[in-house]
């Protein structure tokens, strides 16, 4: 069982934070963000290997073989998993390789060597992840720039702009200009 004072890095979820999040922060504590495109928890994989003091000796041969009964799962490679990883961790500042290989609980070459083989790198990883979001974060017109700049790990909304522009070719405010005008024709298409 995992201390009374265990808390998860962070925690995602999708729907809008509750008029009194009281029982949400006594429950998951206060590292939780709302209205995400995900929901999720981070935390340490050393938290899952904690022995549960609470569980029931006798119901865990039962639990063996439902667990052997249910078909075989095929590993997601390495570089899935870092994608992952990276999505939950970039708006927490801490997007580093040294992060991600301590959330996976291995050492930095272990997942240099496991990227390479897939030809992978992380940094471009990194890229390609942020890439990505930008695009989805920025379509929507509902999410302050700031906020996206701020979910893709930028530490403020000049340096998301430059790096936005030099990745597409376009401020994020023309982009999302574009797709605000994109979306009006649509709709007036449909009437």
């Amino acid at each position: 069982m995992i201390a009374s004072d265990w808390s998860p890095v962070s925690v995602s979820l999708t729907h809008s934070a509750p008029a009194d999040p009281t029982t949400h922060h006594r429950v998951l504590g206060t590292t939780i963000a709302y209205d995400q495109d995900y929901a999720g928890i981070v935390l340490y994989a050393a938290d899952l290997n904690a022995s549960n003091t609470l569980a029931d000796p006798l119901l865990r041969t039962y639990a063996r073989q439902f667990l052997q009964s249910l078909p075989a799962h095929r590993e997601s490679p390495l570089p899935q998993h870092v994608r992952g990883i990276i999505e939950v961790l970039l708006p927490t500042g801490r997007c580093t390789i040294q992060q991600v290989a301590r959330t996976l609980d291995v050492d930095v070459r272990t997942v240099q060597r496991h990227l390479a083989r897939t030809g992978d790198t992380y940094s471009p990883l990194l890229e390609a992840v942020r890439a990505d979001l930008a695009q989805r974060y920025v379509t929507r017109l509902d999410r302050p720039l700031t906020e996206v700049a701020e979910l893709l790990g930028f530490s403020a909304l000049g340096t998301f702009s430059r790096w936005f522009h030099t990745r597409f070719g376009s401020s994020p405010t023309a982009w999302r200009a574009a797709v605000r005008t994109d979306s009006v024709g649509s709709i007036t298409a449909h009437y």
